[in-house]
């Protein structure tokens, strides 16, 4: 299981994903894209998924 966890340098990582509001709350937060993922791979992900959403397309 930990192979999925190394990234590109050979180094174990994982990615997280944190939507914090303006008002300084964190909204959203999703965790376990190990290893090495690019960030709209991440956000595409979480939007089809989730019930994560950006108002107003913002």
């Amino acid at each position: 299981m930990h192979e999925l966890f190394i990234n590109r340098k050979g180094s174990m990582s994982q990615n997280v994903m944190m939507a914090v509001g303006f008002d300084s709350i964190i909204h959203f937060v999703i965790t376990g894209w190990g290893g090495f993922a690019a960030d709209s791979t991440v956000l595409r992900w979480a939007l089809e998924n989730t019930d994560f959403f950006i108002p107003n397309g913002k």
